[in-house]
């Protein structure tokens, strides 16, 4: 007995072309290979913003195909229309958008971190970072290195560890950071 052929894998911009498609817009090429979206059920000069958290599926195999939106934390219109301006503007193959800056910062450490690796931090990070990095401690055996952005000497001596695989610093734009704005 066969096992059932599900549809052939796409890749992220074709699904994407396919989701904005069964939402009435559509990306189209112009004479010079720029990438404009087409909203063919919408009538205003700007994209609607998508306003729900939940969408419907006309059959039960459009969403088994993914071929429509599901919930707006994870995929919605505006959040397509984003990622494509961001490939274009920036000459990419792709982008990713996210809700939350947690949500970029947690993807980001996930995907890079690996057992037995370290990650350099600097000392003075949004708060919800060093829990993070403390859980992936203990899941991964991640080494976590702190060190003062301020001492130059310091953050050389860290990064020169073979085991280094993520620089964490953020920009010094937190007030609450010790050190600034007092």
């Amino acid at each position: 007995m066969e096992a059932a052929q599900g549809p052939s894998p796409a890749t992220r911009a074709e699904v994407l072309n396919a989701r904005l498609t069964a939402h009435g817009a559509e990306v189209a090429d112009d004479d010079a290979g720029d990438h404009h979206l087409r909203v063919t059920r919408y009538t205003g000069v700007n994209p609607p913003i998508a306003l729900t958290t939940n969408y419907h599926w006309p059959t039960r195999q459009d969403e088994m195909e993914g071929n429509y939106f599901y919930y707006s934390r994870s995929d919605n219109p505006n959040y397509l229309l984003l990622e494509k301006e961001l490939t274009r503007l920036h000459h990419g193959s792709s982008a990713v958008v996210f809700a939350t800056g947690m949500a970029a910062i947690s993807a980001v450490l996930l995907s890079l971190v690996r057992k037995d690796k370290a990650v350099v931090r600097a000392n003075e990070i949004y708060n919800d970072v060093p829990r993070l990095l403390q859980e992936m401690t203990e899941m991964s055996g991640t080494e976590v290195i702190t060190v003062d952005i301020c001492d130059t000497e310091a953050v050389i001596k860290s990064v020169e560890q073979e085991n280094v695989r993520v620089l964490y610093f953020e920009s010094a734009s937190n007030w609450v950071q010790s050190g600034w704005g007092a």
